[in-house]
């Protein structure tokens, strides 16, 4: 299938199967309980206070678009907010389906089954070949799997994970799941930070504050913060790093900051789309591959189910 085919399927597809998700498996919402209320009070506060971070114009308006759809929605249903499914959230897209199929004949299948098995938080739509999972979570899924496939490693058993770009939680909460008992820092602008501290909490992952050094979850919208969280972390833990597009959709200044805090990393997921907003990623890319091929051991492989799309995987030479 050619690269213009490919992404009718995946449009068409997303809106028919979302549709009949919403008409034949949505479940009515319960009365929400006192701990609803109470992480809803958080997000409240989270969401209006002020924040000065800079980014991108289109992130700009993500922003501000998450914090309108706050005041107008329950956050109970923020899954299905326009802007978290826009942005976040592959629901029944065509790219979805190939990728199910290849983790049902994988042999880790029965491994990946019940970490994908859908908690049910945020009112997600459920994927219709699978109605148990969704479709970010078999995505998401999907990634891992490619990841050990391609390089031997399984991210679930580093000690150290840091995601640049975390969406609402959903790969954190998966690799816990997985089996993963460490130290997870998400990166990330302050109103989707929000939201994964909602997210996560709901899900009762521990969630700690930046200076803690126990397992569990950091979240962090600050640079600083997280390179002296960072310097915590001892020099022989196993230390993962993902990006999947976020780091693509980045200013370059912010890309040249950060990528130095994992340059020595263990592992690293990358996903970018070749071109964003007249940025030519692919460029960027192979540039960033040529400057650490010394150190990293590159693979780097388009995704045929996401034309224009690719992965780079890395782990230390």
């Amino acid at each position: 299938m050619n690269g213009t085919l490919m992404w009718q399927f995946v449009k068409w597809h997303k809106l028919i199967g979302d549709r009949l998700a919403d008409w034949f498996l949505r479940k009515p919402l319960p009365e929400p309980s006192a701990r609803d209320k109470e992480l809803e009070k958080q997000l409240r506060e989270e969401l209006t206070r002020p924040s000065s971070v800079t980014t991108l114009p289109i992130w700009v308006a993500f922003r501000e678009q998450v914090r309108r759809d706050f005041d107008a929605y329950d956050p109970r249903t923020f899954l299905r907010w326009s802007i978290v499914r826009h942005s976040m959230c592959l629901t029944n897209s065509g790219a979805v389906v190939p990728e199910y199929f290849a983790l049902r004949n994988s042999p880790q299948w029965p491994r990946y089954q019940p970490a994908v098995e859908d908690p049910g938080v945020g009112d997600p739509v459920p994927f219709i070949y699978y109605p148990r999972s969704n479709g970010n979570l078999l995505h998401h899924c999907y990634h891992l799997m490619r990841f050990e496939e391609l390089t031997g490693t399984d991210l679930s058993q580093m000690e150290v994970i840091v995601e640049f770009g975390g969406g609402y939680g959903n790969m954190c909460a998966l690799l816990h799941r997985l089996g993963f008992k460490g130290r997870y820092f998400i990166y990330d602008l302050p109103e989707f930070t929000a939201l994964q501290r909602y997210y996560l909490a709901s899900l009762g992952l521990p969630l700690h504050t930046d200076g803690s050094t126990a397992p569990g979850v950091t979240l962090l919208s600050d640079l600083d913060q997280l390179r002296a969280a960072l310097g915590t972390v001892p020099d022989q833990a196993r230390r993962g790093f993902i990006a999947t597009w976020s780091l693509s959709e980045s200013p370059f200044e912010l890309r040249e900051r950060f990528l130095p805090l994992v340059e020595s990393f263990d592992a690293l997921l990358l996903a970018f789309q070749g071109g964003f907003y007249g940025v030519d990623n692919s460029e960027y890319f192979e540039q960033f591959r040529a400057r650490t091929q010394d150190r990293i051991q590159w693979t780097k492989q388009h995704i045929s189910q996401s034309p224009g799309n690719y992965y780079l995987f890395g782990r230390r030479a």
